[in-house]
């Protein structure tokens, strides 16, 4: 089904993404008989290059590295791979790097990307995590075009996600993989057949989140309940985990905590503090 084949009238897309995000599009394009999967492209993030070409070598597709815009000869040349690949289009969930003028040219701007939250709320990257440590009780997936900018290009469709108060990153991103699918299912006849309506953002709506940063991670038992609760369960394994410094020693906790243990736990920790 990844093969190129001369004269082949079936649409062909590229699919970019790292981990998760690239084994939910495989899984949802390779398994489809009306479009032909002939590239996938994937930054450097640990074992997105193993990823893609476990489902490269079963599917008989390139598999293309993205270079970083800095390391030119590499990045001209990826350019060049792309554009032999003649794609018609490309979908994107779940990645880390920019596409930048240059890509989007080759691409026609024909690029549709699958982001997780509501859009033009949460744009950037670990929105996953950021909506957790913030507390928030509702966020969704967005399916939209790319521009230059960061996820700001017109939406398509949005899907609401409900956060449950013991979901963590993990069942988070679940709901998140299975919004994706039910929008891919949803629209990709319209995507193939380059009839989607779409509707400009509200740049007045926007909000922003960096990538988060190890320091991140850092809680204080004085920080209430709910906040130090939000935090744990925003990072759990395989994200790195929330900690704080003890005696100036790391402890980290990457498995989830029940919130009535989180107050126990800082209740004790609170006490300890005091008879020091």
């Amino acid at each position: 089904m990844g093969t190129l084949i001369e004269g082949d009238s079936l649409k062909r897309i590229v699919l970019i993404g790292n981990n998760s995000g690239m084994e939910t599009l495989c899984d949802f394009f390779c398994a489809q008989d009306n479009i032909r999967v002939v590239g996938l492209i994937h930054s450097d993030k640990e074992g997105s290059s193993q990823i893609a070409q476990s489902y490269a070598s079963k599917y008989g597709i390139k598999r293309l590295r993205h270079p970083l815009r800095n390391e030119r000869y590499d990045y001209e040349n990826f350019l060049v791979e792309l554009n032999a690949l003649k794609p018609d289009l490309a979908i994107c969930y779940s990645y880390d790097r920019i596409l930048d003028k240059a890509f989007l040219d080759v691409m026609k701007r024909k690029v549709y990307n699958l982001h997780g939250a509501l859009l033009p709320r949460y744009r950037g990257q670990n929105v996953l995590n950021w909506v957790l440590v913030n507390g928030e009780t509702l966020t969704g997936m967005t399916l939209h075009l790319m521009d230059e900018g960061i996820d700001s290009g017109p939406i398509v469709y949005q899907k609401e996600i409900s956060i449950d108060f013991e979901d963590t990153a993990v069942t988070l991103k679940n709901k998140m993989n299975a919004a994706a699918q039910d929008l891919l299912n949803r629209f990709l006849p319209n995507i193939i057949d380059d009839n989607i309506p779409v509707r400009e953002q509200n740049e007045n709506d926007a909000t922003y989140f960096h990538k988060r940063r190890p320091a991140d991670g850092e809680f204080f038992w004085n920080w209430s309940p709910i906040r130090i609760y939000n935090m744990i369960r925003a990072l759990v394994y395989p994200w790195p985990g929330a900690y704080y410094m003890e005696n100036d020693e790391k402890h980290v906790i990457n498995q989830f905590i029940k919130y009535d243990d989180v107050m126990l736990m800082r209740k004790k920790h609170l006490e300890l503090t005091k008879e020091h």
